[in-house]
C-alpha cells in the first residue's frame, strides 16, 4: 500500500487513526475532486501492467516445467 501511495495512487489510511470522518473525508475528497481520482488511478496503472497476472502465470509455468 505504501508503494502505491508514494507513486500518487492511493491514500494510506493509518488503522489506528481510522474512524468514520476521516474515512467519509477521504471518500469525499475522491468523489469532490474527480481529476485528482483520475491522477490517482493513472499512477496505479503505471505501477502494475494490465497483463501483469498473465505475465506471472508464464513465468510460472515456464520455471515449473523447466
Amino acid at each position: 500500500a505504501e508503494i502505491f501511495a508514494r507513486a500518487g495512487a492511493a491514500f494510506v489510511l493509518k488503522e489506528s487513526e481510522l474512524s468514520p470522518e476521516l474515512l467519509t473525508q477521504k471518500i469525499s475528497v475522491m468523489i469532490d475532486r474527480p481529476e485528482q481520482l483520475r491522477r490517482m488511478s493513472e499512477s496505479a496503472a503505471r505501477l502494475a501492467p494490465r497483463d501483469a497476472a498473465s505475465r506471472v502465470a508464464a513465468t510460472m509455468e515456464k520455471y515449473t516445467q523447466s
